[in-house]
């Protein structure tokens, strides 16, 4: 079945979330057909090795620094009139410099992860004879994702799909399939037995500390907020490619890890780690997550049945996000890094408000949301 075809993927290094959800579709794909031929490529560095440089740093430092610009820029781009021009031209413009990996790649269906690419492959469809395939990687849409060209639209939620309806994408070309996770979240195993494999402690509560995969946020003023936590925990922090935060977090860890416990903190033990590509085994051995809302991230965690609590969400899409998981009641949110410690206390005093937001996360979680999307892409590809 589908012997030869050839699937293009488009991501973006703005986060890795876009590219991990690029990769989980890839991985399911070829779970159903190992002779497809398939290729991942940063959009942004495609487009200009200059552009991408400056696109995903200046997206860190903007929305590290200037969240408030960042986020005029986002919701500007919620206006349909203001954008429409912009975004013909800058598709137009950057459409140029895909041409040569078209030619050479010659793929049959092009996957769009990020919405930057996907205006870029609905110029170049036609051309290239290519069917186009848009997965939003939030619970949320804004209009560079809006082609009527595109072949099929996979989003996370009926929500979303209600929006892309209203914006006349026929209704046909829309799949709620969830947010494309990593099939490992499929695969039921016992707490305690993934927390031996990682070197944790069993039978004590474990709290995830993330930031995605940039590390952002105030994760080190989060750690020192879990030091006033009155339950014993041990706290696994994920920094991700973010290496002076990794630095950092590993002298803090040292400290507390060689501490005598006691009044000082109930930390127990402190792990860090950087880039990771098995943030199944982390959430799974977990039973809090505190973390900025990330698309992926956020999916991940409902797939794992991991309650959230969010911190410091950025501006556009993350704010969406939060705004989404406390309506859905999945989560719930720290509005200050110092008042992480009381909410995580109020939390592990309440098993019954730990266990609701377990019970959300079960109902709304899609595990096989990339085995879905990859069906529907063969389905294209036939």
């Amino acid at each position: 079945m589908g012997e030869g075809h050839r699937v293009l993927f488009l991501s973006a290094n703005a986060g890795t979330g876009h590219t991990s959800a690029a990769e989980a579709v890839r991985k399911a794909l070829l779970l159903i057909d190992s002779s497809t031929t398939t290729k991942i490529v940063d959009s942004y560095s495609q487009a200009n090795a200059f552009l991408g440089r400056v696109a995903t740093q200046g997206y860190i430092q903007l929305v590290k620094f200037l969240p408030q610009i960042y986020s005029f820029f986002y919701e500007l781009r919620d206006r349909d009139a203001a954008m429409g021009l912009f975004k013909s031209k800058l598709t137009q413009i950057t459409a140029r410099n895909f041409r040569k990996l078209m030619k050479e790649f010659r793929p049959d269906l092009v996957v769009c992860t990020h919405a930057f690419p996907s205006g870029i492959a609905s110029i170049l469809k036609e051309e290239f004879h290519i069917r186009l395939v848009c997965v939003i990687t939030d619970f949320t849409v804004h209009p560079f994702w809006i082609h009527q060209n595109a072949d099929l639209y996979l989003v996370g939620d009926e929500e979303l799909a209600d929006v892309l309806r209203s914006k006349k994408i026929d209704p046909k070309r829309i799949k709620v399939t969830g947010i494309p996770v990593d099939p490992e979240f499929s695969i039921k195993e016992e707490k305690n037995t993934v927390r031996e494999r990682l070197g944790l402690l069993p039978d004590l509560e474990t709290i995830l500390v993330m930031g995605g995969g940039a590390g952002l946020g105030p994760i080190g003023w989060i750690l020192r907020s879990l030091r006033k936590v009155g339950h014993p925990i041990q706290v696994v922090v994920v920094t991700g490619v973010n290496r002076g935060l990794r630095k950092r977090m590993e002298k803090v860890a040292a400290k507390l890890n060689g501490a005598k416990h006691g009044k000082k903190t109930s930390i127990k033990q402190v792990k860090v780690y950087g880039f990771v590509d098995n943030v199944h085994d982390l959430m799974k051995a977990s039973d809090l997550l505190i973390t900025k809302p990330g698309g992926l991230t956020s999916s991940e965690a409902l797939a794992a049945e991991l309650p959230i609590v969010i911190v410091r969400p950025l501006p556009g899409q993350e704010i969406r996000n939060a705004h989404y998981l406390i309506k859905e009641k999945a989560a719930v949110m720290a509005k200050r890094e110092k008042n992480v410690a009381r909410v995580v206390d109020q939390l592990f005093s309440d098993p019954k408000q730990l266990a609701k937001l377990r019970d959300r996360a079960r109902q709304l979680k899609k595990p096989k949301a990339a085995s879905e999307a990859a069906h529907y892409i063969m389905e294209l590809l036939q």
